[in-house]
């Protein structure tokens, strides 16, 4: 199997604001809630099973989506929205996600993906972009660093685009 970029169409997120680096175990922390390391790096492995890739090489990929769920789950608080279990189900078919289901720990990344792609298409773009523009985002240096005018995290490791997120890229065959 080959690691694949599928596209949805979904609209663009521009400014993320209040952010700092969290260090050691800690990859990123949206509005508090914290996801470590540890959680990326096991997503990242279950995921690279399922495609039959380098671990490493997909950890950013998968923080990235990780990212976008605690994004959705926080954004969903903010606005009393739920997501809707069936959209979800329509989301991950769209992405062609749902075989990426089947390792637990991958789940959760694809999950969190799917959850943003509903949640950016229930509110719109301006909704979201509103909501989350007064998040705390913090992220760990060892995805670079995280630049609130263009949304994306930026260093030696490459560059991880909030706009890539909301293009709908995501793992597959």
């Amino acid at each position: 199997m080959k690691l694949a970029r599928l596209v949805v169409p979904m609209a663009a997120l521009a400014l993320f604001a209040g952010c700092s680096t969290p260090t050691g175990g800690t990859a990123f922390e949206v509005a508090g809630q914290r996801v470590s390391m540890a959680q990326v790096e096991d997503a990242a492995a279950g995921c690279a099973g399922l495609v039959q890739q380098d671990s490493q090489a997909l950890t950013g990929e998968v923080a990235r989506m990780m990212l976008s769920g605690q994004l959705a789950e926080a954004v969903a608080e903010k606005t009393s929205t739920a997501v809707d279990p069936a959209k979800r189900s329509q989301a991950l078919k769209q992405l062609q996600g749902e075989e990426l289901l089947a390792d637990e720990d991958c789940a959760v990344a694809v999950n969190g993906f799917a959850d943003y792609a509903v949640i950016n298409q229930e509110l719109g773009q301006d909704k979201v972009r509103s909501a989350i523009k007064s998040l705390d985002v913090e992220v760990n240096p060892r995805f670079g660093g995280w630049d609130e005018a263009r949304g994306t995290f930026s260093g030696t490791s490459g560059s991880l685009s909030m706009e890539d997120i909301s293009s709908g890229e995501i793992l597959g065959r």
